[in-house]
């Protein structure tokens, strides 16, 4: 099994940061969980699945 290439990688952190500093905020400084945020953690988490999936292969022809 192959790894990913490292902009892969880098890509879903960088979209990966506002999740994780959300989850932070409502751990450590009791910040509101709203609908808004739960929206908006769903959009950014589909948004990083979307950009690290692979294209799919060529048919050889």
């Amino acid at each position: 099994m192959r790894s990913p290439p490292v902009g892969d990688v880098l890509g879903c952190i960088t979209y990966l940061a506002p999740v994780v500093a959300v989850v932070a905020g409502v751990l450590l400084l009791s910040e509101p969980v709203t609908t808004r945020t739960i929206v908006g953690t769903l959009l950014v988490l589909a948004g990083a699945a979307l950009a690290a999936r692979r294209p799919p292969a060529a048919d050889p022809v």
